[in-house]
C-alpha cells in the first residue's frame, strides 16, 4: 500500500510539471510570436530603452555621455536603468532592433509562470491551483500585451514576485540560498520603476519585523 501509494504521488508530481512546463511553453511562443513586428513599432520609452542599452554596451556611457549611469536621462524623465543594463546580452548577439531591445521581458515571461506557480502554491498549498493560476497569466491579454513592449513595469513586477517567493521560501526553510536569493531579488528593485521602491521599503520593514 505503502508503495502504491509513493508511485502514485510520483506520478501526480510528474504529471503536474509537465504540465507546467508546456503552459511555459505555450506562454513562451505567443510572446515570441512576431514579436519584432507585434506591437508594429516601437514607444519613444522603448526607443530610449534600447539605444541606451546598446549605447553602454558599445561605450560605457548613456546617450548624454553619463558612465554607467544609476538614471537614464533620456527624455528628461530620469528613467530607471535596470531595462536597459539587462538587455545588454540581449542587444550584443541581436544588435540593436525591435527584436533585441523587447527581448528581455520575453525572456522574463518564459519564467514568470514558475515564479506565478510558488507564488499561489505558498498561498494556497494545492499544486492543482496553482497550475490554473500560471495558465491564466500566461494567456492574459494584458499581461500579453505589457510582456510584448520593452517595459520597466513588467521586469519589475517579476522581481517584486520573485522577492515575496524566497520570503515565502526563506520563512518556512530557513536555509542560507533562500537568504542569499532573497538578498539578491531585492537589488534589482532599488534601479527598476518607481514602485518597487516603496516595495522595498516594505518589504524591508517586514523582513525586521521577523
Amino acid at each position: 500500500h505503502l508503495e502504491w501509494s509513493m508511485i502514485n504521488f510520483l506520478n501526480k508530481t510528474l504529471a503536474i510539471y509537465i504540465i507546467l512546463f508546456l503552459v511555459v511553453v505555450m506562454g513562451g511562443f505567443l510572446r515570441f510570436y512576431q514579436l519584432g513586428v507585434n506591437p508594429p513599432s516601437l514607444t519613444r520609452d522603448e526607443a530610449s530603452l534600447g539605444y541606451n542599452a546598446y549605447s553602454i554596451l558599445k561605450t560605457g556611457k548613456d546617450e548624454y555621455g553619463t558612465v554607467l549611469p544609476l538614471r537614464l536621462k533620456s527624455f528628461g524623465d530620469y528613467k530607471m536603468p535596470l531595462y536597459s543594463y539587462l538587455s545588454i546580452p540581449f542587444i550584443a548577439v541581436g544588435e540593436l532592433n525591435e527584436l533585441s531591445t523587447r527581448a528581455l521581458n520575453t525572456f522574463i515571461a518564459i519564467l514568470f509562470p514558475f515564479v506565478i506557480f510558488g507564488l499561489s502554491y505558498q498561498f494556497l498549498k494545492n499544486k492543482q491551483t496553482s497550475l490554473f493560476a500560471a495558465l491564466f497569466f500566461s494567456l492574459s491579454p494584458g499581461i500579453q500585451m505589457i510582456g510584448r513592449q520593452a517595459h520597466e513595469s513588467y521586469l519589475t513586477t517579476f522581481f517584486i514576485c520573485l522577492s515575496l517567493l524566497l520570503l515565502f521560501l526563506l520563512k518556512e526553510k530557513k536555509r542560507i540560498i533562500y537568504s542569499a536569493l532573497f538578498l539578491i531579488s531585492l537589488i534589482p528593485l532599488s534601479f527598476g520603476y518607481q514602485f518597487s521602491r516603496l516595495w522595498l521599503v516594505f518589504i524591508t520593514l517586514v523582513v525586521l519585523f521577523f
